[in-house]
This record gives structure tokens, C-alpha cells and sequence, in this order.
């Protein structure tokens, strides 16, 4: 297989952080991300500062966004979301992609992603995409009640069949969104299990194990804390056990960065956040929680910042971008930041150290 076929996989909401993170990546982990990129529904924009009040505008801000950060890199664009939206007579798929190829000199190297429950006139508008623009390839996510589903195969030939895609074409992402990951061996088994019979294993271009042991923001406790990453351990496990099984196949690792992976909305004009600093680790992460922004202010990122700069765990100011604002700020080089700060300093440093552990070492060859 080719080294274009892997990559890390990190499925996304699109947030202005997670887009800048991605801006930032040095070049080595740039061309070895593949993000697959959710569109939210109408919410609290970060960069524009204001909330969409139309479809149009809120794919177009979208669309140059996505532009503006990763240009013409590939990725995955996901609108199950906001499937249940209409541009005048387009589904939204095909509203974005005429968009990215009105505003770009240059072709465009997003693919659209869909799933075997993807509504009827989304799938009509990946197969119209598919006509009008040089796009080859397409996602596939499947989760594990589809996989289950004792129709799966059924429901899958027909999906392929409407969009025009076949399986060599198609990067295909095991979704385990956010299962219980603790259970690393029974879990890994399990899923070894289900790819022994699953459609068309060895013809996909891809496979991508994906998932996230990080928890909702409301079981993360004040202070210091150290969070297993079992979709991390998951995958190591799951990557070694499949090399010995008649049918193995190369696996590609993703994840859903530093969030759990249900979606909220968050409005900053009613809602607060506290200060708090993620950091990615090996087997963990480590997550400093303060106070309320709005009780105790920005000042806390500076402690924070101190303490993983002086920790152990710290890999270097020249590890990553994010790495070099967390000891810049630990310094007083620079501000302490706001909530948005942090998260495309934090996803860069976590891009960074997945990509780096995947394809900097022999772990994955």
C-alpha cells in the first residue's frame, strides 16, 4: 500500500481552534492528517464573532474557514449534522462543494462522506459532485449499529450504488464514537470479530479505526487530570492482533482530538467555561481544570501553563506550535489566551503527538 493511504484521522467539528490547529501543523504532520470535517448546525461562530442567521451563510463561512486553514489538502467533509437542511433545491454536500470550486483557482481535494443511513437527496448531491468536479475518492462512516445490523450489506450496496462509488474508492471509517473503550482486550476482540465478515474487508481503500475515550467536560474535575486513552490503547491492540488473522489488513488510527464526541452547542453570550489546559501524552492525557472565566478571568492559563511547561510530561518548546505557545506563555512571552486559544494549542500539540507516535517511530509500519 502506498504511504498516501496512511494517515491519522481526526474527526472534527469544524471549530475556529481545531481549523487553526490544523493551519498550524509543521510539514511533516501536515501531509499525514487526513481530517474528516463535521459541519455543526447554526451556532455561535468564533471567528466571524456572531451566530449565522441563514443556511448560505453558514456554509459559505464554512467553506472559507476550511479554505483559509487547510487549502488544498485532502479531507473528508461531513454533513450528517445538518442533513435535515435544504439550499433552495441542493442538499447541503452539494452546496459546499460548488462553493470550495467557485472560490478556489486550484482543485479542490475534499471528499464527501456519507453513511448507509444518509438521507436520499444527500446522496443524489454526492453523486452530482462526483459528475461536475475531479473528485475520485469519498468517505464511508460506519458505526456500529449499522455494522451490526443484520441488513448492513444490503443497505450498503445500496448506498454505493446511488452515490456511483466502489469500495477501491472509498476511505472507510469504523466509527466507535464513544463506547466503552476501558475494556482494551474484550473490546479489541470484538471488533476483530465483526471485520472477519465484513463487506468487501480487503477492496476498501482505507480502513480508519475510529473512536474517543475522552470524557464530557462534566466528569473532568477541578485541578489536575491524568485520562486514559483506551482509543488510542484500543487501536494498538486491535493493529497487533489483525497482522496474525488470515484476513489482515493495514488500519489507519483516528480520533475525535481532545472532546468527547456528542455535539453541543456552546454559546459564549449565555454560557461559561472554565480555564483549562489539555495535554496529550502517551498513554494519557492530562487535563489542568480552574475556576470560572467569568469568576476568576484569563489569568489562570498562566498558572496552568507553568505547570505543564515544568512538569515531566512537557516534549519542548520545538515539539509543536502548540508546544511553543504553552512556554511562551509560561514565560510571560505571551498572553494568556482565551478558551479558543487553548483549544487549537492544545489539538495542535495532540495532532502532533499522534502523528509523530504513528509515523516518526516503527510502532506503525
Amino acid at each position: 500500500m502506498s504511504e498516501d493511504y496512511k494517515f491519522y484521522l481526526p474527526i472534527l467539528k469544524s471549530k475556529a481552534g481545531e481549523l487553526k490547529a490544523l493551519l498550524k501543523l509543521n510539514a511533516f504532520a501536515r501531509t499525514r492528517v487526513l481530517p474528516l470535517l463535521e459541519i455543526t448546525p447554526m451556532e455561535w461562530d468564533h471567528t466571524f464573532k456572531t451566530k449565522p442567521r441563514e443556511m448560505p451563510e453558514h456554509l459559505g463561512k464554512f467553506c472559507k474557514k476550511v479554505l483559509d486553514s487547510w487549502g488544498l489538502s485532502a479531507a473528508l467533509i461531513d454533513t450528517s449534522l445538518i442533513e435535515d437542511k435544504v439550499v433552495g433545491q441542493l442538499s447541503c454536500m452539494e452546496y459546499i462543494f460548488d462553493t470550495f470550486h467557485s472560490r478556489s483557482l486550484y482543485p479542490i481535494k475534499a471528499m464527501p462522506t456519507f453513511a448507509v443511513s444518509t438521507p436520499e437527496n444527500t446522496l443524489l448531491g454526492i453523486k452530482n459532485i462526483s459528475t461536475k468536479y475531479p473528485i475520485s475518492r469519498a468517505g464511508l462512516r460506519v458505526n456500529l449499529d449499522a455494522l451490526t445490523n443484520p441488513s448492513f450489506k444490503t443497505s450498503l450496496d445500496i448506498v454505493l450504488q446511488k452515490t456511483g462509488f466502489t469500495p477501491g474508492n472509498i476511505h472507510l471509517v469504523l466509527d466507535l464514537k464513544a463506547s466503552n473503550l476501558s475494556q482494551t482486550e474484550d473490546y479489541s476482540d470484538a471488533i476483530l470479530a465483526a471485520l472477519e465478515d465484513f463487506p468487501y474487508l480487503q477492496e476498501w481503500c482505507t480502513l480508519t479505526i475510529c473512536g474517543s475515550a475522552f470524557p464530557s467536560s462534566k466528569l473532568i474535575h477541578k485541578d489536575e487530570n491524568i485520562i486514559p486513552r483506551y482509543d488510542w490503547s484500543l487501536f494498538e491492540a486491535i493493529n497487533r492482533k489483525i497482522q496474525s488473522e488470515q484476513f489482515s489488513r493495514k488500519l489507519n488510527y483516528g480520533d475525535y482530538g481532545i472532546v468527547n464526541p456528542e455535539y453541543f452547542e456552546f454559546d459564549p453570550t449565555k454560557m461559561s467555561s472554565s480555564a483549562n489546559i489539555k495535554y496529550t501524552l502517551d498513554k494519557d492525557w492530562l487535563v489542568i481544570k480552574g475556576n470560572s472565566i467569568k469568576k476568576s478571568g484569563n489569568a489562570q492559563y498562566f498558572t496552568q501553563a507553568k505547570e505543564i511547561a515544568n512538569s515531566s510530561h512537557f516534549l519542548g518548546k520545538t515539539f509543536s506550535e502548540g508546544d511553543l505557545y504553552i512556554y511562551n506563555c509560561a514565560c510571560g512571552l505571551e498572553n494568556a489566551g482565551n478558551p479558543n486559544t487553548w483549544n487549537w494549542v492544545a489539538n495542535n500539540h495532540h495532532f502532533t503527538k499522534v502523528v509523530t507516535d504513528l509515523f516518526a517511530t516503527p510502532r506503525v509500519s
